[in-house]
């Protein structure tokens, strides 16, 4: 185990909010200390055993007070010479990587990897620091809130959650140690330098395997969001950005939350505050929307762990994540996308969001993938299958539709996503079977993918599509009987035609059945109806989806099922 790590695996989340709060809380100590001060000289002429007691308390409270202010006062100038030592050690390790990438061996010896002394006296140093001044601070707080909210009369305050109104200023659990580790040491092997602007693909490609084990690891901003690049590879590259981004994104929530603005609103907690702060020097609507957009991030990539970390015998892949637009955007992938002989891609559409809809998303597409390798087994094809759940586009929310630049009665969202998404399809491997499923505004962004060209997608299937940007079969770029549709009874979106020409009506494309039919396999599947069942498992609609996935054979509108 070494003291210093791999620094892509660290970032300075926690010591950015501690600063944060700790620079709060000491403002508000201060003013509670004020507060205390006046409340002594309204008393000075108050006499008897009430008022020797309420000034024997007082006294009490008061040296409590000062304690925490000193200490806090001396928590922020080492958490701030903490940050400027870390930013040293990062600078240290970050210079034996790239030494290391260009042939160098700076934390490389004959016997593996070696410590720099300065660094690691360097990071003892400030661990040492911060446990003592985090120490007494928790310390000194635990004796200090308890009386101190007997004394406001602010119910439910006591202990740490009476400081909620600015969330607490440690995290006592963790530890200063968690806050600096930076993990164990990785064998830095040299990597040539990827191309500025050339083949990332072909630069891959020209890597051992220990070089492409190390770029993962040590670049993997390049190797994660490259698509083209394997699925493995890409996976456990974009696990760190999500580290990453999870941290950037709690310092971020941090930094624009809205805060107590007197020590009774810290003491009261933040339920008093909503719609009471203004916060912000340039518009508090700008900054509570910031404040909002990142909520909402930091909760998208926690739910993509969650997708990710699940026990249920299945391989998952992120093969996407980006946090820097005003959405959360990620790609998983139930399966191996290296192996599969089969791969769907599922493109959601309106009001859809990875923070609300990942879980669903993904359950969906482990359903699906389980029915498709079901009817590719009845027809012999023992072959795996993966299904990607797709949100790695600007999709269309409620409150867009007034707001020109992303209304769902638009084609911009789904032009822009269009471009990705074709980048994405052409990045999956040439030999496999590929077949892209749009519900929705994610139809017409899929339409408007495929009819850009070479996406190697062989089936195009939608469901309650609005249309494809097409108003003939031939603008997609696909022959008419691989574009498969179905539109369920008592969905309106589906028989719309508002970008193009509605599906169901463009000269020889595959309609397939919705309703109650005896399917392939001799099982009866149930109807769908309106705009969300599509891939309700045990529907005809799901079946038939699988199976073009499959290769296998569909129940198309009103004809029986076909014999195997």
């Amino acid at each position: 185990m070494s003291a210093v790590g791999h620094v892509a695996a660290w970032a300075p989340g926690p010591l950015t909010t501690a600063q944060v709060r700790v620079a709060v809380a000491d403002a508000l100590v201060s003013d509670a200390r004020s507060v205390l001060a006046t409340r002594a000289a309204l008393a000075a002429n108050w006499s008897g055993d009430a008022a020797q007691a309420a000034a024997a308390q007082h006294a009490e409270l008061s040296a409590r007070l000062d304690g925490l202010a000193d200490a806090v006062h001396r928590l922020g100038p080492a958490l701030e010479r903490a940050a400027d030592r870390l930013a040293l050690l990062v600078a240290m390790v970050r210079l034996a990587e790239v030494a290391s990438l260009e042939g160098g061996s700076a934390l490389v010896g004959r016997d593996g990897p070696r410590e720099s002394a300065a660094a690691v006296a360097l990071a003892d140093e400030i661990d040492a620091e911060l446990a003592a001044a985090f120490a007494e601070v928790i310390g000194r707080l635990g004796s200090l809130t308890e009386p101190l909210s007997r004394a406001t009369g602010s119910p439910g305050s006591a202990g740490s959650g009476g400081w909620a109104g600015v969330g607490p200023l440690v995290e006592p659990a963790a530890g200063p140690r968690a806050a600096v580790r930076l993990g164990t040491a990785v064998l830095l092997t040299a990597v040539p330098s990827p191309p500025p602007g050339g083949d990332l693909v072909a630069w891959w490609d020209g890597l051992s395997a220990a070089q492409r084990e190390s770029a993962v690891h040590h670049l993997p901003e390049i190797v994660g969001p490259k698509d083209g690049l394997p699925g493995w590879a890409r996976d456990r590259a974009n696990r760190i950005l999500l580290d990453r981004a999870e941290t950037a994104l709690i310092a971020e929530v941090a930094t624009l939350e809205p805060r107590a603005r007197t020590w009774r609103d810290l003491l009261d907690g933040a339920g008093g505050l909503d719609g009471a702060v203004t916060i912000g020097t340039f518009g508090g609507g700008t900054r509570r929307l910031a404040y909002q957009q990142a909520v909402a991030k930091l909760a998208a990539v926690r739910a993509t762990r969650q997708v990710l970390d699940q026990r249920d015998g299945r391989t998952r892949q992120l093969l996407a994540v980006d946090v820097t637009g005003r959405t959360a955007r990620v790609a998983v992938a139930v399966g191996d996308v290296d192996r599969a002989a089969h791969v769907a891609v599922v493109v959601p559409g309106f009001t859809t969001t990875v923070e609300r809809d990942l879980t669903g998303a993904d359950r969906v597409s482990a359903d699906l993938a389980d029915q498709s390798r079901r009817a590719a087994t009845l027809v012999g094809d023992h072959r795996d299958v993966a299904v990607v759940s797709w949100l790695g586009y600007d999709i269309p929310q409620t409150a867009d539709t007034l707001r020109s630049g992303h209304s769902v009665v638009l084609r911009a969202s789904a032009e822009a996503g269009a471009g990705g998404l074709a980048t994405f399809l052409r990045g999956l491997p040439s030999d496999q079977h590929v077949t892209l499923v749009g519900h929705s505004y994610g139809s017409t962004t899929a339409g408007l993918a495929v009819a850009r060209g070479d996406t190697g997608v062989d089936d195009l299937v939608v469901l309650g599509s609005p249309g494809l940007g097409a108003d003939t079969s031939t603008e997609l770029g696909l022959p008419p009987r691989y574009v498969h549709v179905l539109g369920a009874d008592e969905d309106p979106v589906a028989d719309l035609g508002w970008f193009g020409r509605d599906p169901s009506g463009l000269p020889g494309v595959d309609r397939l059945s919705t309703d109650n039919v005896e399917l392939p396999d001799g099982r009866t599947g149930r109807r769908s109806v309106g705009h969300s069942g599509y891939l309700v498992p045990g529907t005809t609609s799901q079946w038939n989806v699988a199976a073009v996935v499959a290769g296998a054979p569909v129940v198309r509108e009103g004809r029986p099922p076909p014999s195997w």
